[in-house]
């Protein structure tokens, strides 16, 4: 009988307990999340803003037949685009640029990593 009386203790207590850490761990990440919004001076719309920006511009590359299957990594930060990749020629990273300083809200872009590899 004892040990029944503890299994049911133990089998109700468990629950509680655990959805304590759950809530925990939850809540841990989201202020870690949060501690790294508050730190960064951008605010989230300025975060959707550049995901806007990268789509357009990834967007504009899968349509265009000739860069379309190259591999450009396209990522912004408050409306500064970076280029990474390669592209067979010079032609087609000017076009890559272009697309890119054309988008709206494009501040600047920046093509350190942005090679041409015949």
């Amino acid at each position: 009988m004892v040990k029944k009386t503890t299994l049911a203790v133990v089998v109700l207590t468990v629950p509680f307990l655990l959805s304590g850490c759950i809530a925990a761990a939850v809540g841990a990440g989201a202020a870690a999340g949060g501690y790294v919004l508050a730190k960064d001076k951008g605010s989230a719309g300025t975060y959707a803003d550049d995901s806007i920006i990268t789509s357009k511009i990834k967007s504009r590359y899968i349509a265009d037949i000739n860069l379309k299957s190259y591999n450009i990594s396209v990522s912004t930060y408050e409306g500064v685009v970076v280029l990474t990749g390669s592209v067979p020629n010079e032609g087609m990273r000017q076009k890559a640029i272009e697309i890119a300083r054309n988008t709206a809200n494009v501040r600047s872009v920046n093509v350190t990593n942005f090679a041409v590899v015949p």
